[in-house]
């Protein structure tokens, strides 16, 4: 079990290393599904060949490897609908888009309260009835993920509760770096640095700066990034 942990934790690594906001976001994002395609099937692969030798190795296996691999798919299949439709809307339209597929995502787990906090809180008292296939519950909405063999039913809830924090982290970075973007000045200094330190001098000294109060380091700082 320790080495499937290690190929989701490898995973990540790759996943933390593609540029999913840049010109060819696209293509990143389906790399990242690629990455993850090819986890999953190791991960299914390895599974197959071996059995559950004990109750708390088939907990393990649903509370701690399925539901994090299972989200990263959920959640990078989603951003890549998301962003093929992005051009289909405006501004202000993809915020209404966005929120309905968030919302989408959110509604497979709300119906589970108390299995979501218990699940977020690291409790374990509970786990044999959340993690054991014979104690599985029915989703009646994803009956290829919830079979009798491959799911308790509880771990896709999980799984959905996971990847919206994925979607939602990842949206959030993209705002972010929108504003970052829309608040860049066209302005660049083509002067040399002693122009600038002298200009820089100039100003603190005059006071024209926050009335002189702020260090030559701060302005510097500031107006640099300027």
């Amino acid at each position: 079990m320790k080495l499937l942990l290690s190929k989701i934790d490898q995973l990540r690594s790759q996943l933390s290393g593609l540029n999913l906001f840049g010109e060819d976001a696209i293509q990143q994002i389906e790399t990242a599904n690629q990455l993850i395609r090819d986890t999953l099937i190791q991960i299914e692969a390895f599974m197959a060949k071996r059995e559950f030798k004990t109750a708390e190795e088939e907990i393990f296996f649903f509370r701690q490897i399925k539901p994090p691999i299972y989200s990263l798919q959920l959640a990078y299949m989603k951003i890549l609908k998301i962003e093929l439709l992005r051009p289909s809307y405006s501004k202000k339209e993809f915020k209404n888009f966005l929120k309905h597929k968030l919302d989408f995502v959110q509604a497979h787990y709300s119906d589970y309260p108390e299995f979501i906090r218990y699940y977020n809180s690291n409790q374990t008292h509970d786990d044999q009835r959340y993690f054991l296939r014979k104690n599985r519950i029915v989703l009646d909405c994803f009956p290829h993920f919830t079979d009798e063999y491959h799911s308790t039913g509880y771990d896709i809830v999980a799984a959905y509760m996971l990847a919206y924090k994925i979607l939602v982290n990842h949206y959030d970075q993209t705002e972010k770096k929108q504003q970052t973007e829309a608040t860049q000045s066209n302005i660049s200094w083509t002067g040399d640095k002693v122009a600038f330190v002298e200009l820089l001098s100039g100003l603190h000294l005059m006071g024209s700066l926050n009335m002189g109060s702020s260090d030559l380091k701060t302005l510097n700082n500031e107006l640099g990034q300027l």
